[in-house]
């Protein structure tokens, strides 16, 4: 018979789920796409393109977040 003292020590682990800002997981906002002048062409672009930036942005941001999470645990013994 084994003594308690010589069992080893039980480890405890905590689950903690990682989110990132709400705000880097909304949806973008969507261009209308209607236009009947090359000129309404030309601002319905532009407009398209400031949202694909915007959301490349949010992108990285959270590929950023999620990749400083996993250096934090990796130095955690």
């Amino acid at each position: 018979m084994t003594s308690c003292a010589a069992q080893k020590p039980i480890t405890v682990t905590k689950i903690e789920y990682a989110t990132p800002s709400p705000i880097l997981l909304t949806h973008c906002a969507p261009v209308a796409l209607s236009f009947s002048t090359n000129g309404e062409l030309l601002n319905a672009m532009i407009d398209l393109i400031g949202q694909y930036r915007i959301c490349a942005a949010r992108m990285d941001a959270v590929i950023e977040y999620f990749e400083n999470i996993q250096m934090v645990n990796r130095d955690i013994p």
